[in-house]
């Protein structure tokens, strides 16, 4: 790069920066920063690459070249460079009120032009249209390249970015559709990309071969897979059969209704038809009675939710029927994402190795591994120092609790649920979809009543404090439509969101009431199950002391991993408030 820019178009006092760190923890090889012709701020990111040789691949945007991992596919660079501007953009809050010019492109240095025909293919790879890709005897071409968007430079520019306040874009809605579309995939990181290349391969040549395979993809708490899940499946729903003008069918499940109730009203009122939105997003109940090899892939999101067996809303499943064996065996292609440290109940029943065991009995191949593990943090701002502060404060197996601050994370103990209250409230003015959240230690007095009548509104409250604060539980699956959507509707503000309720969802602010299973004594966080109250679905209370203390963990995992801009936290146990403050500097 030092040869490409010496040169007279540049200004000597051109502003550079190599291996940018981006909110992701993924590093941009080089940028040039400055003002273009007209006054404008820009920012070029250049993905570079020592390359001398490729190969096409069969991954969407993939191509095969000897990197450095070895002989194996690789992320067009291109790609990667547009990925790290949308990753900016998506992210940093002064980069979109300040509108700053963001433009990608790629150089391999010592590619020769023989390869342009499969690297600048555009049916391919449609963003080289946008992040061209130049090689060894295209410096000239880049220098144009670079000077259309820098000619000044402006040293103050990248401080000014790296300062900028860590949000999520509210663009959720618009990817959602474009995703559903089939349309290019911008991934978070490259693992992302590599899951969702890997799914959409394995299912075409699964079906053109007429072979099964499994797929398992590990993350945890905002790692994205809901993300992977979603863009796989819009891939696969646009890819037609082979010698075929059918359409590949593909299916969303998840055991929790909440995230597929949130996607069903994302999706409403936009390009596609409600019989379509209703046939993306499934409950794993309906695979009960669903024919060997009904589908071509089913993408099971919160895999370690699915039970072996269960009730459904209208009638009980057939004694003997285990729900994960029925969707191996449903499906061609089966892709499980999965956590296991977010199973939160007693029936809690997926695990890798019963997945494992069960696509052996359906001969289907299991593929998993390092590059299928997405470990990059989106949903909290606060990033991965937040998500391991979480881990180490509930005690999980090794780590260890220390003291953190968050710069551009907001984390608050209050002193009383009425000032948590309060203070989601407020947010929630300013940032809708913010709730109070909680774990289950307040019997469902509010259900009890409204099963005898009583109006949701006038039923006893299920949390009351001598502070003065009273609240209910939110609505549960009977006393609410079908499509009925948690964080699309105003009054549940109202409401104590439970786990069932708002795992897989992301809020804008959470406001957590740790109940009194939880607790701090001897210098130590404490699970005291008889004090989680069973409601009928988790059953905490009558399991085992170690699985017990798994599950309740579990739980506020969860529950302290929802806030997108920030977590508030009161606990009932006065020791553990204390403590939790003085984990914060």
């Amino acid at each position: 790069m030092a040869e490409v820019l010496n040169s007279p178009l540049f200004n000597k006092e051109l502003n550079v920066a190599i291996e940018y760190t981006l909110a992701t923890r993924s590093r941009a090889d080089f940028i040039v920063y400055g003002i273009d012709e007209f006054g404008h701020e820009n920012v070029v990111v250049i993905e570079l690459k020592q390359w001398s040789a490729v190969e096409r691949s069969r991954k969407q945007d993939y191509i095969f070249t000897n990197g450095g991992d070895g002989l194996r596919d690789y992320w067009h660079p291109s790609i990667q460079a547009y990925n790290y501007i949308h990753l900016l953009k998506l992210f940093n809050e002064y980069v979109r009120d300040k509108h700053i010019e963001l433009n990608a492109c790629s150089f391999l240095h010592n590619m020769d032009e023989g390869f342009a025909e499969i690297l600048r293919n555009e049916v391919d790879f449609p963003i080289v249209s946008k992040a061209p890709t130049y090689l060894k005897e295209d410096a000239d071409l880049l220098r144009e390249f670079i000077h259309r968007h820098v000619q000044k430079p402006c040293k103050s520019l990248l401080y000014r970015i790296d300062n900028g306040r860590i949000s999520p874009s509210p663009e959720l809605a618009k990817m959602l559709e474009n995703a559903l579309k089939g349309s290019p995939f911008f991934s978070y990181d490259q693992n992302q990309s590599e899951a969702v290349a890997t799914i959409v391969e394995k299912a075409k040549e699964a079906i053109e071969e007429n072979k099964r395979a499994t797929i398992i993809i590990r993350g945890g708490p905002g790692t994205g897979k809901s993300i992977v899940a979603i863009n796989a499946l819009g891939q696969i729903v646009n890819s037609t059969k082979p010698k075929s003008n059918c359409h590949l069918n593909a299916v969303y499940v998840t055991q929790n209704m909440a995230p597929r109730n949130f996607y069903k009203a994302t999706l409403h009122g936009g390009d596609f038809k409600v019989k379509d939105i209703v046939n993306f997003f499934k409950s794993p109940v309906l695979f009960y009675e669903a024919p060997e090899m009904e589908y071509d892939c089913v993408l099971v999101d919160e895999a370690h939710r699915v039970y072996s067996s269960k009730f459904d809303r209208y009638r009980p499943m057939r004694s003997g029927i285990n729900l994960l064996e029925q969707i191996i065996r449903a499906s061609v292609v089966n892709v499980f994402f999965i956590d296991e440290d977010q199973a939160v109940t007693k029936d809690d029943y997926a695990t890798a190795d019963r997945i494992k065991e069960l696509a052996k009995k359906y001969h289907s191949p299991v593929i998993e591994g390092k590059e299928l593990t997405l470990t990059s943090q989106f949903r909290c701002v606060g990033g991965a120092s937040y998500i391991e502060w979480v881990k180490g404060l509930l005690g999980y197996p090794d780590h260890v609790p220390f003291q953190e601050s968050f710069k551009d994370y907001d984390v608050e103990v209050l002193s009383s649920p009425s000032q948590l209250k309060e203070a989601i409230f407020e947010k929630n003015k300013a940032f809708p979809s913010s709730r109070l959240i909680a774990g289950y230690t307040h019997k469902w007095k509010s259900w009890a009543s409204f099963k005898e009548g009583v109006p949701f509104d006038e039923t006893p409250y299920d949390f009351e404090y001598s502070d003065g604060f009273k609240m209910r539980w939110n609505k549960g699956m009977k006393m609410v439509p079908n499509d009925y959507s948690y964080l699309d509707d105003p009054d549940s503000i109202n409401q104590i969101g439970c786990i069932h309720t708002i795992q897989g969802l992301d809020l804008q602010y959470a406001g957590v009431i740790i109940g009194k299973d939880l607790s701090y004594r001897e210098g130590k966080v404490t699970y005291i199950k008889k004090n989680n109250v069973d409601n009928g679905s988790a059953k905490i209370n009558r399991c085992d002391d170690e699985v017990a203390e798994k599950l309740i963990r579990n739980t506020y995992n969860v529950l302290l991993t929802r806030g997108m801009r920030g977590t508030y936290i009161y606990c009932e146990d006065d020791a553990l408030n204390a403590y939790i403050k003085s984990l914060l500097k």
